[in-house]
């Protein structure tokens, strides 16, 4: 979870940053692997292009890697708490067994944002309306 006193300089800073990382993986052309809708949206309301978003929830694996298996790199932006670290080890493994590079950098950057302060994807939303 955000901070929730977080204060107005530093909800500007984060936001800054985000824009500048949002634009950059924009620039990836590659699909960008999330949870759930809510994630979805945060990321479509960041200005990411939803056709580059894959939502896991609801898919059956089947399909997800048989849309994977198309691509030679893919953007895991999972979150953050127990869940999110579970399905990132798990596509991260069937990732590197089918030679797929996992762009993790992303990830990093935001977690290293928000000062290790943040569970969830969905939650980057507020900083975009």
């Amino acid at each position: 979870m955000v901070h929730a006193m977080e204060d107005e300089q530093t909800k500007q800073k984060r936001k800054e940053a985000l824009q500048d990382l949002f634009h950059e993986m924009s620039l990836e052309d590659c699909p960008i692997l999330v949870e759930g809708l809510r994630d979805r949206l945060a990321l479509v309301i960041a200005g990411i292009d939803e056709s580059h978003i894959i939502m896991l929830h609801g898919k059956p694996l089947y399909e997800v890697e048989e849309y994977l298996e198309m691509h030679d790199r893919v953007i895991l932006l999972l979150d953050y708490d127990r869940e999110g670290k579970k399905l990132f080890k798990r596509f991260r493994r069937y990732l590197q067994k089918h030679k797929v590079r996992i762009i993790n950098r992303y990830r990093r950057i935001i977690y290293q944002i928000f000062d290790g302060h943040l569970d969830c994807i969905e939650h980057l939303r507020r900083y975009f309306t």
